[in-house]
């Protein structure tokens, strides 16, 4: 019985193949008889056609696209068909060359900037102007802006690059704009310079260091630390802000206690 069910089986596979194959030969062969006029392909789906490459459809026929200039062909069905060459653009109908300036070199971009002047310029318009870089200045990576930046310890003033004054507990910054100085841990910038953190008893620097957090078992109050009252049945959190305090399993905070509701 397995013997026969199987012989079953494998007819009934061949001839769903058979089938298959035939339908198909059959689309192949509806393809090939679509009538499209000449220089047309046929579709990879359905049962129509697209112009070759190089050609463009005209109502119902393929019509060879002009081309222009230091232009080349595309394989797009969109569009005009062709594009233009590295260091052309399209342009009044044609490829038109794009005018790089002394110091200047084409990016490869199909639209808006088309090229970028050499490190050392600046780009102004339509053409790479040097750089006038001034004393204690590096050459930054714009070249749009004025094309430096101040060296640390500088920051510019009408176009040069000053000595930024540090005052004592401070240090300079990358920053060059407002002071170019920041206060060391511990310090606070005030009127004249860095004055020194006040911390309180109990108290202790934040990872900032411009700031102080209360030790554990102690609470902010105002500018003071001020120690936690811890009731009965309780420990301390290691949380620096709440009660400062938790209730121990099974007890429950009721109020500033600790109660047993089981």
């Amino acid at each position: 019985m397995r013997t026969g069910r199987t012989s079953d089986l494998l007819l009934g596979l061949t001839l769903c193949a058979s089938l298959t194959g035939e339908m198909l030969d059959a689309s192949q062969a509806e393809a090939a008889d679509v009538p499209r006029p000449a220089n047309s392909v046929v579709r990879s789906y359905g049962d129509s056609w697209d112009c070759a490459p190089g050609f463009r459809q005209v109502e119902e026929r393929c019509e060879k696209i002009k081309l222009p200039t230091n232009g080349y062909y595309t394989d797009s069905p969109f569009g005009a068909g062709w594009d233009c060459e590295h260091g052309y653009r399209v342009g009044g109908g044609g490829c038109v060359e794009i005018t790089v300036p002394e110091h200047g070199f084409l990016n490869g971009a199909r639209y808006g900037d088309e090229w970028y002047c050499e490190r050392g310029y600046r780009k102004s318009r339509d053409n790479c102007f040097a750089i006038d870089l001034p004393e204690n200045a590096y050459l930054s990576a714009s070249s749009y802006t004025k094309g430096w930046d101040c060296e640390r310890g500088f920051r510019e003033v009408e176009n040069k690059c000053v000595a930024i004054i540090i005052p004592p507990n401070a240090h300079a910054i990358d920053s060059a704009y407002i002071s170019g100085w920041d206060c060391n841990r511990g310090f606070v910038k005030g009127r004249t310079g860095c004055d020194a953190l006040k911390v309180p008893p109990a108290a202790h620097l934040a990872p900032s260091g411009t700031e102080w957090q209360c030790n554990r078992g102690f609470r902010q109050h105002g500018q003071e630390c001020a120690a936690v009252a811890l009731p009965a049945n309780a420990f301390l959190s290691d949380t620096n802000v709440g009660r400062g305090w938790e209730c121990k399993r099974p007890y429950r905070q009721r109020r500033d206690t600790c109660v047993n509701t089981n």
